[in-house]
């Protein structure tokens, strides 16, 4: 792995079955694996170049985008396409959905909480790269791009170059 991060790149894209930046939940995620963590964030800020570096995670039965303002790592967790986690399924909150989820600093929106998958799409030309967790089912209320109705819905979208 570390061969592979020092190699200068536009682009990186990393790929963990949990989530690497979340620090908010109380699931399996790399929070759980404090050395390892470390471990990956210390190679990406010693290979010393600017390349953006993307994480693509799951297994939450959420959605959401995550970014850690000291690595500039930005993480896209997309699950499920069959079923969600509702809000305060383990818990007994009587407060609103929001004051009921994860509290996470690096968290950039809301949870996703309907069956949703992730996209990149990579613009070389142009430079950007967009993330998107799109809805599994046709949604009237958001339109990402005529013409592509197999994509999804976008529910969130972010933007890098």
């Amino acid at each position: 792995l570390e061969e592979q991060l020092i190699r200068k790149t536009n682009l990186r894209i990393i790929v963990s079955t949990i989530q690497v930046l979340a620090d908010g939940t109380g699931y399996e995620c790399w929070r759980m694996l404090p050395h390892e963590r470390d471990r990956l964030t210390k190679m990406l800020k010693d290979a010393g170049h600017s390349s953006l570096n993307l994480i693509l995670s799951g297994d939450r039965k959420v959605g959401g985008f995550y970014q850690d303002p000291e690595t500039n790592l930005i993480e896209i967790t997309s699950s499920s396409l069959t079923h969600t986690m509702p809000s305060n399924a383990y818990g007994n909150c009587m407060l609103t959905k929001n004051e009921c989820d994860e509290k996470d600093v690096k968290r950039l929106d809301k949870f996703v909480r309907v069956n949703n998958f992730g996209t990149v799409e990579i613009d070389w030309k142009s430079r950007n790269v967009t993330l998107a967790l799109r809805t599994v089912d046709a949604s009237p209320l958001l339109q990402y791009q005529k013409g592509a109705p197999d994509a999804g819905d976008a529910i969130q979208m972010h933007v890098h170059q």
